[in-house]
């Protein structure tokens, strides 16, 4: 991203990251992804903060789903946050 836009992202955290699966088949997977964020932050080339992100939750869940193509590669379907 830097090369690209001059700017560059980075989270900051404060746990483990975790992936519980919650379904499984032949050709797709569900999972819960859960992240302990504390902010996301976008930095230009000298370091200077552009934009940042903090979060009050103490995790952030996404129910991801990944299903298998027709030619056998996997591909993530959906990956959307978890409102609850």
């Amino acid at each position: 991203m830097l090369n690209r836009n001059n700017r560059r992202f980075y989270e900051v955290s404060n746990g483990r990251t975790t992936i519980d699966v919650v379904s499984v088949t032949d050709d797709a997977v569900s999972a819960r992804y859960t992240q302990h964020l504390r902010r996301q932050v976008v930095v230009d080339t000298h370091g200077g903060v552009i934009d940042q992100k903090i979060f009050d939750a103490p995790t952030t869940t996404y129910n991801v789903v990944v299903v298998k193509l027709k030619d056998g590669r996997w591909y993530m379907a959906s990956a959307l946050e978890d409102a609850a």
